[in-house]
């Protein structure tokens, strides 16, 4: 089985895992973006090609894709890209006009119907697939009711890196670096942006008292206040990630749903998870799905009950170490690149034993 992966994200170095564990299970070739984090390591053939950009995210177009299916000749092409996308669409038609089968990816869970040209992209890659891999229950009903039919599966687009991502105390030196001390610490990881939930997060832990600290690691417009209580660090090397988790004593992913996104899934819970830190996340989209029992959940919005969880944990660090075991345990169990790998693997075979293309 040789399968071609299209996508923009790989040039992220904690998410070769997925493709070094597939190349164990298959030949595996990948399209990605000229510009890679860390091109050794992926234990597959890269082909690293430019990407023009039209000012958007769904709007990249891949230099070359079509003559590089051609030359690598696969059995199937996997799109990592949403099928609304241009890369998506450029995927497609290509894999579709060499008579190749392909599946796309979505994380979509929000159900939207989209102006032209975008909406007839996204169909022409539905209707043209032999499978669709969706990163959450919602992505997947989605869709089933615009109309998707073939064979779809619940599988998150990346895990993680169980032997980089591990616990290793408390990162005792970077703790003593940002003037952390012997302080509570509450962290959150990420995109710096409103629907984050981020003012209810600053305002719950300037509740809790001089010694308690938050420390931010992310970019974006949002901007936290000018506040001793608060320590902020603009964005991190993905590998870098595991010291700055493991600097905290509980990470919050507060989330607040709008009307165009809600939490697809949240991947910094599961990284936290696997480095034995114990999380806390709001009731926005999928994250009390990918939290299960190994966290603590909170509706949505609800500063009071967020000031209330984390005080709770504060004072009980009993169970703070109770939540940073399961944690570690459902990662091992559900989300590592191993079992995200074997999974794929076996929806390809589905996928190829009844192709449409």
């Amino acid at each position: 089985m040789k399968v071609v992966v299209v996508s923009q994200v790989l040039g992220v170095a904690t998410y070769r895992g997925k493709l070094k564990a597939l190349s164990c299970l298959g030949e595996i070739e990948a399209i990605v973006p000229d510009r890679v984090e860390d091109p050794a390591g992926y234990g597959a053939l890269l082909h690293r090609m430019p990407v023009l950009s039209f000012g958007h995210l769904q709007l990249k177009w891949f230099v070359g894709v079509g003559p590089r299916l051609t030359a690598s000749n696969p059995d199937l092409v996997h799109i990592e890209e949403e099928p609304f996308s241009l890369s998506g669409w450029q995927a497609a038609l290509a894999a579709h006009r060499r008579g190749i089968p392909y599946v796309f990816f979505t994380w979509q869970n929000i159900e939207k119907r989209y102006p032209w040209p975008i909406g007839a992209m996204e169909r022409f890659v539905m209707r043209g697939a032999s499978g669709a891999i969706a990163g959450n229950d919602e992505a997947r009903e989605i869709l089933l009711k615009k109309g998707f039919s073939a064979p779809i599966v619940v599988i998150p687009q990346f895990g993680v890196d169980a032997e980089v991502f591990h616990p290793n105390g408390t990162s005792p030196d970077l703790r003593r670096q940002l003037g952390l001390g012997g302080k509570f610490v509450v962290g959150y990881a990420g995109r710096l942006v409103p629907e984050k939930g981020l003012d209810m997060l600053v305002a719950a832990v300037k509740k809790m008292g001089p010694d308690v600290r938050l420390l931010l690691v992310g970019s974006g417009a949002w901007k936290p206040p000018a506040d001793p209580f608060i320590v902020w660090t603009p964005a991190v090397e993905s590998m870098s990630m595991p010291r700055w988790l493991r600097a905290m004593d509980v990470l919050v992913l507060p989330s607040v749903a709008r009307p165009n996104w809600k939490e697809q899934f949240g991947r910094v819970l599961v990284e936290a998870m696997a480095c034995g830190v114990p999380v806390v996340g709001s009731t926005s989209g999928e994250i009390p799905k990918v939290i299960a029992d190994a966290g603590e959940t909170f509706p949505e919005g609800d500063e009071a009950a967020l000031l209330k969880t984390l005080s709770e944990l504060w004072h009980r660090p009993r169970r703070r170490a109770e939540l940073a075991g399961r944690g570690r345990k459902r990662v091992l169990a559900h989300f590592t690149h191993d079992r995200i790998a074997t999974q794929t693997a076996d929806f390809y075979k589905i996928c190829l034993s009844n192709p449409r293309s």
